[in-house]
This record gives C-alpha cells, sequence and structure tokens, in this order.
C-alpha cells in the first residue's frame, strides 16, 4: 500500500520563491526537492482502494472559496527536525478546509491522528535547529487542492497527483 495525503501544491511562480527564501536562511539539512515542496492539509497514511475511492468521492463534495495566504515566518519542529515556512495568520478558509478533509476522512473510514493542525511547507529534513524569523512574505492564492501518493524511489520520495478539487465560485 501507499501513503497519500491531500495538500495544497504551489504554482511554479511560488515554489520559485519558496526556494529562494530558503536559500537565504543559514540552516543546514537535506532539502526537500523543489518539485515535492508543499503545504500538507491532512495526512492521511495507506489506504486501501475502497478507501481511496471513498475519500476522493467525499472530497469532491467539499465546497470551498478560494482564498489568499501568506507564507512569512520560518520555524522549527524539534522531534522530526525539521525547517519550515509557515504562516503567522492562518486564514479561516485554510482551517475550515482542513477540517471538511478530516470529515471526508471520517466519512471513508479512515483514523486520523492529527493533532493539532499547524500548517508549514517544509524547507528541510535532518535540519538543525532554525529560529523562528520573520521573512519576505509570499503571497499565494488557494484555487485547488489535491490528492498526492507518496511514492519511495531509489532516488528518494516523489509525489504523485491523483485527483485535483478546484474552488467553488458558488460558495
Amino acid at each position: 500500500m501507499s501513503r497519500y495525503f491531500f495538500a495544497l501544491s504551489p504554482g511554479d511562480k511560488i515554489r520559485k520563491k519558496i526556494v529562494l527564501s530558503r536559500s537565504k536562511l543559514s540552516c543546514y539539512g537535506r532539502w526537500v526537492n523543489t518539485e515535492n515542496i508543499h503545504l500538507t492539509l491532512l495526512f492521511l497514511g495507506e489506504l486501501t482502494q475502497k478507501q481511496l475511492q471513498k475519500v476522493v468521492y467525499e472530497a469532491k463534495k467539499i465546497i470551498f472559496p478560494e482564498f489568499e495566504m501568506s507564507l512569512n515566518e520560518t520555524g522549527f519542529f524539534r522531534k522530526p527536525q525539521i525547517a519550515w515556512l509557515g504562516l503567522n495568520t492562518i486564514p479561516e478558509s485554510l482551517l475550515i478546509l482542513n477540517r471538511c478533509l478530516l470529515d471526508a476522512a471520517k466519512q471513508s473510514d479512515i483514523a486520523i491522528s492529527q493533532q493539532t493542525y499547524k500548517p508549514h511547507v517544509t524547507l528541510s529534513r535532518k535540519s538543525e535547529k532554525l529560529n523562528k524569523i520573520a521573512i519576505e512574505s509570499i503571497k499565494w492564492k488557494v484555487t485547488e487542492f489535491v490528492l498526492l501518493k507518496s511514492i519511495d524511489t531509489r532516488h528518494g520520495v516523489k509525489y504523485q497527483t491523483i485527483e485535483s478539487f478546484k474552488v467553488s465560485h458558488n460558495y
């Protein structure tokens, strides 16, 4: 079985800004591959085919408006040794989307062990401590979310888009 998760996947312009911002940080570790940069909405883990089909069906029912967020601070998760780029103000729309996806997972008989949702973009793994600092804000307009499949390869992890879910203009 493969691991799945819902995420926001930035367009090329935002992705380049994220890469540029991380290059300015004095942080050592294993940089996340540029093509793997994303903001996780909800990690699902391993799924059966039935669960996968059901969660896609449930996610298609989610109605959400287009919204904007700003990546504008850095931080560090000590235990997994992850340096990240985050938001000092989390848009309510992002929190609602996370809750809707939690409900979709529940409706699909997927057990989720999410603690408090801390939206972030992982910059580096096996990193040394990165102090929380403000950075030049990267504005990100959210118009869709995706379901990704994590695939282990001998060259590292690759993410495959399984489904895209567009913003609803009837919100």
